[in-house]
């Protein structure tokens, strides 16, 4: 496999490794927007947690990406590299997704989905494109045994990164952008065995105006009620006047960390 400028590599691995992800909601979203939220869908108050804290492992994921360069100076990694794990993809169906995460709901939730457009994994990745502003910044090492020793030399077989999400208007044009690695070890990554780690910060703005829209269609649907949207669109120009909702029309949702360690890789 070379890696050459302006080419597009598909690189199927399997990693394993763990997770850590924390978040807490903004004082402005847990006082106001999650109140609000659950009122319309008629859920408990307090039924969305305010702040979360988890750690998953994960072993033997297949995890295939679209490597897009130019190489060697940066690499940018489709946005659409989340859905391509385990076999899934943007045309994936919401029951094949709960299938694979082992997960269930209810009939109804899946049909109000479809009723709503969202009939597969690429239509709900575009309404969270359009719905939030995602963030994520960070700094990792990548490390590979170039020489086969078995043992990881840190002057010559280790690399410092840094990540940097760039969300354009629709969801395939967005990227993970990578800098600042050493050529020859991120090459090895990506067709050898390797081993990552990464620290990183996040933060999820929420685009009112979209959600007033999206409230408009959910009262068609019947799924919240009426004045739902109408009430809304009155709390986005109220927090406009104060300053909660920048002009144009996003509030702070969501701050948080994402942290990868002792992450193995294989490529297939």
């Amino acid at each position: 496999m070379e890696l050459t400028q302006n080419t597009t590599l598909p690189v199927t691995l399997l990693v394993d490794g763990t997770a850590t992800i924390s978040g807490a909601f903004t004082p402005t979203a847990s006082s106001v927007v999650l109140p609000q939220l659950e009122e319309a869908l008629e859920l408990t108050p307090g039924t969305v947690p305010r702040a979360f804290n988890f750690q998953e492992g994960f072993d033997g994921l297949e995890l295939s990406i679209q490597v897009a360069e130019p190489f060697p100076s940066e690499l940018r990694l489709d946005a659409d590299i989340i859905t391509n794990i385990n076999g899934l993809n943007q045309e994936s169906s919401i029951e094949q997704v709960l299938d694979i995460l082992d997960l269930e709901v209810e009939p109804e939730i899946i049909e109000v989905l479809n009723q709503a457009g969202i009939e597969d994994v690429g239509d709900g990745l575009e309404r969270v494109n359009d719905l939030f502003d995602i963030s994520l910044n960070g700094t990792g090492t990548f490390q590979s045994d170039l020489n086969g020793d078995g043992i990881i030399d840190p002057l010559t077989e280790l690399t410092n990164f840094t990540v940097e999400s760039v969300q354009e208007e629709s969801f395939d044009e967005s990227f993970l952008l990578i800098t600042g690695y050493d050529p020859t070890i991120l090459e090895n990554i990506l067709t050898g065995d390797s081993q990552l780690s990464f620290n990183g910060a996040y933060t999820i703005d929420l685009n009112t105006d979209e959600l007033v829209e999206v409230l408009g269609e959910l009262e068609d649907l019947g799924v919240v009620g009426n004045g739902s949207a109408a009430q809304t669109a009155s709390l986005v120009e109220f927090g406009r006047v104060f300053g909660v909702v920048d002009q144009e029309g996003d509030l702070g949702l969501l701050t948080g960390t994402i942290n990868l360690t002792d992450v193995n890789t294989r490529v297939v």
